[in-house]
């Protein structure tokens, strides 16, 4: 009843605007990363470079102590917030999460800070093993607020202010980021870092609490058993896919780590959260749809689902293609300009698989949000587990004789032997869709688009030597990319950009 004055366009409205603070969000992040990590990779070295970057990855390992509890929590927020009757059980279940969520940060926190001098004698050598030990100790204090901040994020998620929560995501961007880069200026090194960690942990996990505390405070009645078990099973269905893309997505930086220099691991850190941030725009446009399409499931609405879910596929790949194309052409001359002739010789080749394993890995991404939404999170499980059993030994066997390149190749093969089976398979069981009718409605038109824009790029990237020449190059190249992607895409498409637009300007 609550939906009869929706207009058809509305859930259109809501993607198209959580795409764009999005957009916004991560083109804010990537700015402030593109102005700052050259000041990072001079004063800390590539060495210290990759210990930074070590310090993200230890944080996501210690995210799979949430087991799915994060999840779970926005899921059931988007579910049921718009359901006046059910959000006293929301409230129930949000404060149960929250005390286990603080619990389980505790636990990460106490494991870090006991294998602190392991951590460093394993991924350290000689004397900075020492320093590192202290680092890792601190970096532990910095769990426990990392875990609830995350958590907060994903209930703003669940909440549907994309606005609020890119705003979060581009604060902590600026306090670790600009704040790390400060701190390197007036001479300090990782420790003060690590400081700086908890400090803005802490910060973001209060403002986080302030802005979502109302879905704690309502009152709760006695909560029905089903529900417990329907929330707990959907956490632990979350809870494998969430460890074994821990395990692929930051196994090859420990590997690396494990086999090769700090300096290496800074070179392919930076190879890697490079293509990573090139291509989190189309997992933007996936996050923001989750929970738009967890509302659709919610309600039943299934053609309503599928034409969303189409069109927000295609909205991805009309983002995605782009900037894998250009950023595969330009990375040389990108690196050379950005830190210079050696980072470009060391990262172009691990940069250029990364973005195709990526491009893949985005691929299968939206069915996996779909597969959640109806309640079955463990089928990503397949998909996670199958590529982590390829990994594993592709590490094994191409890191020690191929260095970065290796374990970059380790990543394309796995999402090659994985993405299109899985694709396929969740596209038939989740909504009856066939790869040729999502191949035309979601593929077909971005691919156009692209395929125009590789052959200009092609022919006269190698003209580029300066940053007012790559700017202008890719500035025209966005313009190409633009005019023959509107001629593209359909009416109502471009009904719905030329409104909100319009709406933009007003």
């Amino acid at each position: 009843m609550s939906n009869q004055g929706i207009a058809p366009s509305s859930l259109g409205k809501k993607i198209l605007r959580g795409v764009l603070s999005n957009l916004l969000g991560q083109g804010a992040v990537f700015i402030l990363s593109f102005l700052l990590t050259p000041w990072l990779v001079r004063h800390l070295g590539a060495g210290g470079y990759g210990f930074y970057t070590f310090i993200w990855s230890l944080l996501s390992y210690a995210l799979i102590f949430n087991f799915g509890s994060f999840y779970a929590a926005q899921y059931f927020t988007s579910k049921w917030q718009e359901i006046i009757e059910r959000r006293g059980d929301l409230a129930f279940f949000l404060r149960k999460t929250f005390l286990y969520v603080f619990a389980s940060g505790t636990a990460a926190a106490i494991l870090v800070f006991e294998s602190r001098h392991i951590l460093a004698n394993r991924f350290l050598h000689g004397p900075s093993a020492a320093s590192g030990s202290a680092v890792f100790a601190l970096i532990s204090l910095s769990i426990p607020f990392y875990f609830m901040a995350q958590f907060f994020f994903n209930l703003l998620w669940g909440l549907k202010r994309f606005s609020l929560a890119n705003t979060f995501l581009a604060v902590q961007a600026f306090l670790i980021t600009g704040g790390a880069s400060l701190l390197v200026y007036f001479g300090f090194q990782l420790k003060a870092i690590a400081v700086l960690f908890i400090f803005s942990q802490l910060v973001l996990s209060l403002a986080g609490l302030f802005f979502v505390y109302p879905l704690f405070s309502r009152p709760s009645s006695r909560v029905l058993p089903q529900d417990r078990k329907d929330y707990l099973s959907f956490a632990a269905k979350s809870a494998l896919p969430l460890i074994f893309v821990t395990l692929v997505s930051q196994g090859d930086r420990a590997a690396v780590g494990f086999w090769l220099s700090l300096t290496q691991l800074g070179y392919y850190s930076l190879s890697a959260s490079l293509a990573q941030k090139f291509n989190s725009i189309s997992a933007s446009v996936a996050a923001v749809s989750f929970p738009i399409l967890s509302e659709l499931i919610g309600k039943g609405e299934e053609e309503r689902l599928r034409r969303i879910y189409l069109k927000a596929a295609e909205l991805s790949f009309f983002a995605l293609f782009p900037l894998s194309i250009f950023s595969f052409i330009l990375i040389p001359q990108f690196m050379s300009l950005w830190l210079g002739t050696s980072f470009s010789q060391a990262c172009t080749w691990p940069f250029r698989m990364l973005v195709i394993a990526n491009l893949l890995n985005l691929s299968i991404y939206m069915p996996s949000q779909i597969a959640s939404a109806r309640g079955n999170p463990h089928w990503v499980s397949y998909a996670w587990i199958l590529k982590f059993a390829f990994l594993f030994p592709l590490w094994f066997v191409l890191i020690p004789r191929w260095g970065i390149n290796g374990a970059a190749a380790g990543m394309l093969i796995a999402e090659i032997l994985v993405a299109a089976p899985f694709l396929i398979w969740t596209h038939a069981l989740t909504l009856r869709l066939g790869i040729f009718e999502f191949l035309l409605s979601s593929i077909l038109r971005p691919a156009i688009s692209s395929l125009a824009l590789g052959i200009f790029g092609f022919f006269f990237h190698a003209l580029i030597g300066t940053w007012i020449g790559l700017i202008g190059f890719s500035l025209l190249g966005i313009f190409i990319y633009l005019g023959i992607s509107y001629l593209l895409i359909d009416a109502d498409a471009k009904t719905l950009l030329i409104e909100e637009l319009s709406l933009k300007i007003r």
